[in-house]
């Protein structure tokens, strides 16, 4: 993978009420100019729903 394509979030994003680093990601999306972009995404993992 190119350097530049993994990106992480910030440690106030875990266990907080109020944030959730799927926030961010949405944000990131955008910024780069993905929001109208389609992904691939397991869907049968423990560290992230594809609710979130």
């Amino acid at each position: 993978m190119p350097e530049g394509h993994i990106f992480g979030y910030a440690d106030s994003y875990v266990q907080n009420p109020d944030s959730h680093p799927m926030q961010y990601l949405a944000q990131l999306l955008s910024a780069q100019g993905w929001a109208n972009a389609f992904i691939g995404l397991e869907m049968d993992n423990y560290y992230f729903t594809a609710a979130a």
